[in-house]
């Protein structure tokens, strides 16, 4: 285990912003912040997001675009980024879940397929499982019920991957007939995958986009493979002028702490020097350490238990 999780939970959020505002220097309004922002405190709150939250969200203006044209995949992945983060180990309940935002926004079918593919890459970064020289064959073999374009943009990526393609011609390669921001999940994995191991290097080729939406899901991608411990200091100083920048670091480890089912802890308390909790099968076992909980979820049923996380505790 390279990062705790709550680590891998804040990186990923504070990676976001910070892509999302190298990318957006002239500060116009990001609509899919302030979606990404009430879903936060709703599942800090709740742990879910029902029917009628949604319906209450849709009553939020400054959660939709402004120009009510219909926004692109990778908006939406951003906006939900917080249910892919907490339900990163029930891809049956994140599916749930987005199935509210899809019949809100009359989303077609692809768009959900797109956003589980995007989790099912979150998933594989915080279990630890990700393979960097791998990650597109990874994604390849998620089982979508239908060939999306999205797959055989991976593909492009993979075979651009393999031959070293400067980042320019590839990005010429999709603006050919749409914008780059419909080709965001392909091209910020591209920029990820090049450079995985290095945070600002990562976010500064998805800055050559010249698009928010790239830059942003790329910050997220390398924060989270990198945590909030492998975000540059500097990077994350700049971020605390940032407006919300606060509300969100606050907000983040409520989130995780209802994640781990805490709440229904009852008096039981968690000692942080000595116990540590992650995804299903990711810690190791010790001698010195008794593992209290090591459940595998049943990756294609509904039916299993969102607060049984793994926690460990020293032996005394």
């Amino acid at each position: 285990m390279r990062y705790s999780l709550l680590n891998h939970f804040q990186g990923t959020f504070v990676g976001s912003l910070i892509g999302a505002n190298l990318g957006n220097p002239l500060k116009p309004s990001l609509w899919w912040l302030s979606l990404s922002q009430a879903i936060i405190k709703k599942l800090a709150q709740t742990g879910e997001i029902s029917s009628e939250d949604w319906l209450a969200i849709a009553s939020d203006e400054s959660c939709f675009p402004e120009d009510s044209q219909v926004p692109n995949t990778g908006e939406l992945i951003l906006g939900t980024l917080p249910l892919m983060v907490f339900f990163h180990d029930a891809p049956s309940l994140l599916w749930e879940q987005l199935q509210g935002l899809v019949v809100q926004w009359q989303l077609p079918p692809d768009t959900l397929e797109e956003m589980m593919i995007w989790g099912e890459l979150l998933t594989l970064i915080f279990r630890e499982t990700v393979k960097v020289q791998e990650i597109i064959s990874q994604l390849l073999t998620y089982d979508c019920s239908s060939d999306s374009s999205l797959r055989e943009s991976l593909k492009q990526i993979e075979s651009f991957v393999q031959l070293e393609t400067p980042l320019r011609q590839v990005i010429n390669h999709f603006a050919r007939h749409n914008p780059p921001e419909h080709s965001a999940i392909p091209l910020a994995v591209y920029c990820f995958s090049s450079t995985p191991e290095d945070f600002s290097l990562g976010v500064l080729r998805a800055f050559q986009t010249n698009s928010p939406v790239i830059t942003a899901l790329v910050g997220a991608l390398a924060g989270a493979y990198n945590s909030c411990l492998g975000i540059p200091s500097h990077w994350q100083i700049a971020l605390r002028n940032i407006e919300n920048s606060q509300l969100i670091n606050q907000t983040i480890p409520t989130l995780w702490t209802m994640w781990i089912g805490s709440n229904t802890l009852g008096k039981t308390k968690l000692d942080g020097n000595m116990t540590a909790v992650n995804s299903p099968l990711v810690m190791q076992k010790r001698s010195s350490v008794t593992l209290i909980s090591q459940k595998e979820y049943l990756r294609l049923t509904p039916l299993f238990d969102r607060n049984s996380k793994v926690v460990t505790g020293v032996n005394h």
